[in-house]
């Protein structure tokens, strides 16, 4: 990874969570500012401990368009990643638990979070955000005029927040295969895609959620 953030200020334009709050603090740069003597990057001590920068480091959508903008090519989401993974906290192990294990139980946990004499904190709001959301009818239907993929088998990777859900993103996917013609296959084993654990510092648990989705395609014969 390429070190020393020039406060250029080029990545203010594309962070969507800058957009959000107008606050450098949590631009990408403002964030390079803190963490980067945190991890023996740059001169003299942090201008903040750790447990501050910890709150202020969960404002990072991990989309990378710091890196894709920044000159030096600098990513603030690994940079990121790398300080969640050398300062572990009880919270990893429960993101741990919430990504690959109670997938099924989310819905349950927006319907919980719904409830009227809860808060609006941040944690409430995404839970609510994983309950069902109504959809528009289509107004219209169009048949591809060419099967452009005739007897070629394919998989659909659902990742979490489809499977979980989002189950009818599978489903209108599936069905836009078929009419071109493509053979879906069954792609139920596959898990996570690891990028929000690796977002976390969990970098074990991304290997391994890797690992069992390698797998599952070999087996299934490695389709497209």
């Amino acid at each position: 990874m390429k070190r020393g953030c020039t406060q250029c200020g080029d990545c203010l334009d594309v962070c969507p969570i800058f957009a959000l709050y107008r606050r450098e603090e949590y631009s990408p740069k403002g964030k390079r500012l803190l963490m980067e003597p945190l991890d023996g990057w740059g001169a003299g001590e942090t201008p903040l401990p750790w447990k501050t920068i910890r709150r202020l480091s969960r404002l990072c959508a991990g989309c990378g368009r710091c890196a894709r903008r920044c000159a030096r090519k600098l990513s603030t989401s690994e940079l990121l990643a790398d300080l969640r993974s050398q300062h572990p906290h009880w919270t990893q192990f429960v993101w741990d638990i919430w990504i690959r294990r109670v997938g099924p139980l989310w819905p349950l946990a927006g319907r919980i979070a719904s409830l009227p004499f809860l808060p609006g904190c941040s944690s409430l709001e995404t839970a609510r955000a994983l309950l069902p959301q109504e959809t528009a009818a289509p107004w219209g239907r169009i048949k591809p005029a060419v099967q452009v993929g005739v007897g070629t088998p394919v998989a659909v990777f659902a990742g979490c927040t489809a499977r979980n859900a989002r189950p009818g993103w599978i489903a209108r996917a599936k069905t836009l295969l078929r009419r071109w013609g493509y053979v879906v296959l069954d792609g139920g084993g596959f898990t996570c895609c690891g990028g929000t654990l690796h977002h976390a510092g969990l970098f074990a648990a991304q290997a391994e959620v890797r690992r069992r989705n390698i797998e599952r395609w070999r087996d299934m014969g490695r389709p497209v």
